[in-house]
């Protein structure tokens, strides 16, 4: 049973239901989440946030705004869905009036589930927690002003002694009855409705698709299928081409401002205001993305020129780069770089170590093509170096205090030389901060630069000046890389994730804080499609990917928002990016 509470002012709760993801022909176990608070309604209480999600499956979310004592309790009921694993996760967001600090308690509860039972778990939402639950170790959620572990096992939750709540079938269309509210604002509460035609009220209660596009159930347009990541900002690209961006936004780099009218940093996803993307990149306070056409747009700062309109100014909403149709693009810590669409490849902003391929200088505003590099086939970025793809061979320019050019000495360089591999089968680069990686067409991975947090992947803390070969997992090969700060990551066949490096963050995913200089598998994740890594040089950093279901999950760092979770955290596995609402559905993964 429930422990007993410390008499408080008012005495609030709120009974949820939560059903854990279960197959149809089972009876799913359910928990009733009651929620307690001592913080007044409405002087310090306004509002009370609340989401659960779970693996492969869109979070639902219920927001109440607290007038007084009567507007408890409210009731949020999860469905189950077909073929998930029984593991749930909530998140309950108190959001106070008038110096908006945010009251968090968050539960992860794990798969050691009994069929048909309902059982019982308590939160208290308190007003110790404002001052003590961003201070939580890894692992850890403020409740009842104490730091608890986050993780819990269903089966020690004691039984549910009240009416068990009422099911609703996962094999069937839902009607809008999910939290006893007037989801889409006509001022009736849950009506019914075809959620699997209703153009209106598809995917998640009350959320139409914006293009009118629903089918079965979910916006095919509006799912995530490509993701970058920054230093702290992270950005997926939907199928519709539209550009949605979170994290931080010190210098606008998520191309809007907030929903508070300024640069906060955006824990929700922000759609940037520009149509038709094919691809983007994400650098250190900027962000770039180029269209269909070739016309390519910057956004974020532009102290270096780095946005590449020709002016120095930034700005928060995309600006187009000046004479450039680009079918690759690459942004970095403070300049840019593009395989245009005669295959040359082009650099702008900041250039004081030669990484715009020409000598050392303040930059330019403005593209420049880098001499001697044509059939240019893909760009890479780091902190002041870049590379390029031409015919199988990287090819490297600037800072080369790491080795990070991979010409096998540590003297930089302006103009573009070839990595000292003998291979010509390179299909990718890949940069980070003081490394990078290529990808062969075999699935081998070769790194060189930096090695001090692990980040080649040799089982060494070298630095190497010459490509070494990474050693993925019980001899995989990889399809895919992407290299943060001072990390690596890679999908391998099987379409599963493997990390090495720094780890400070949790950004390698395997549970830890610990590095690793050898490739680790990140825990949970499967039928992956896409990757990105970013984060600082220092061991911070973070890591998204997105799967066949066009579901995103992130971790590592958090502290701005960046994994995409309502909380400033780090997370040391992967885990659901909660405001993408419009996921496609396991059953229609393409």
């Amino acid at each position: 049973m429930r422990a007993e509470r410390p008499t408080t002012w008012r005495r609030s709760w709120l009974a949820t239901s939560a059903a854990v993801l279960w197959a149809c022909a089972v009876e799913p176990t359910e928990v009733v989440v009651v929620i307690d608070s001592d913080l007044p309604i409405p002087d310090t209480l306004g509002r009370v946030e609340m989401a659960a999600w779970s693996p492969r499956a869109e979070p639902l979310r219920t927001a109440l705004d607290l007038e007084s004592p009567d507007d408890l309790p409210r009731t949020l009921v999860l469905f189950p869905r077909t073929g998930e694993s029984g593991r749930f996760s909530l998140s309950v967001i108190g959001l106070p009036s008038p110096d908006f600090r945010s009251v968090v308690v968050r539960r992860d509860v794990d798969a050691a589930f009994v069929p048909g039972q309902t059982r019982v778990l308590d939160l208290f939402l308190s007003a110790a927690c404002a001052a003590t639950w961003s201070t939580c170790g890894p692992g850890e959620t403020c409740d009842a002003g104490r730091c608890r572990p986050v993780e819990l096992d269903a089966s020690e939750l004691p039984r549910w002694q009240g009416e068990p709540p009422a099911r609703t079938s996962a094999c069937t269309p839902r009607p809008e009855s999910c939290n006893d509210l007037d989801d889409d604002c006509d001022g009736d509460r849950d009506e019914d409705f075809d959620r699997a035609s209703d153009a209106d009220h598809c995917g998640v209660c009350g959320r139409a698709c914006a293009d009118g596009s629903c089918a079965d159930g979910y916006c095919p347009n509006a799912v995530p299928v490509d993701v970058v990541a920054g230093s702290a900002h992270t950005c997926v690209r939907r199928r519709s081409g539209i550009v949605s961006c979170f994290g931080w936004n010190g210098a606008g780099q998520i191309g809007a401002d907030s929903a508070e009218g300024d640069s906060l940093d955006a824990e929700l996803p922000i759609d940037v205001a520009l149509p038709d993307v094919a691809g983007a990149s994400a650098g250190g306070a900027h962000t770039c993305a180029w269209q269909s056409s070739g016309a390519t747009y910057c956004w974020g700062d532009n102290t270096h020129g780095e946005l590449g309109d020709g002016t120095g100014r930034s700005s928060v909403a995309p600006v187009e780069v000046v004479d450039l149709r680009a079918t690759d693009v690459a942004a970095g810590i403070a300049h840019t770089c593009a395989v245009t669409d005669a295959a040359t490849v082009a650099c702008w902003g900041d250039g004081a170590d030669g990484q715009l391929g020409r000598p050392p200088s303040a930059g330019s505003a403005v593209p420049l093509e880098v001499p001697g590099l044509m059939g240019a086939e893909g760009i890479a970025v780091g902190a002041h170096h870049s590379c390029a793809l031409v015919g199988g061979r990287a090819h490297c320019w600037g800072d080369n205090s790491e080795g990070q050019l991979g010409d096998g000495t540590t003297v930089s360089r302006a103009e573009p030389a070839p990595v000292a591999a003998e291979t010509t089968d390179f299909t990718r680069v890949v940069a980070g901060r003081l490394h990078t990686c290529a990808l062969r067409a075999s699935g081998a991975v070769l790194c060189w630069g930096r090695n001090l947090e692990g980040q080649l992947g040799d089982g060494t803390r070298e630095r190497r000046s010459s490509p070494v070969v990474a050693s993925l997992p019980a001899g995989a090969t990889a399809i895919a890389a992407a290299v943060g700060g001072a990390h690596t990551c890679a999908i391998v066949e099987g379409a599963t994730v493997a990390c090495w490096g720094a780890n400070a963050a949790g950004q390698l995913g395997d549970g830890s804080t610990d590095d690793r200089a050898l490739a680790v598998a990140v825990r949970g994740l499967s039928r992956v499609v896409a990757i990105a890594a970013g984060g600082e040089a220092n061991g911070g950093g973070h890591t998204c990917a997105i799967d066949r279901s066009g579901a995103a999950y992130c971790w590592g760092r958090g502290g701005q928002y960046q994994t995409g979770t309502y909380y400033p955290l780090d997370e040391t596995e992967p885990t659901p990016v909660e405001a993408l609402p419009y996921r496609n559905l396991p059953s229609h993964a393409p």
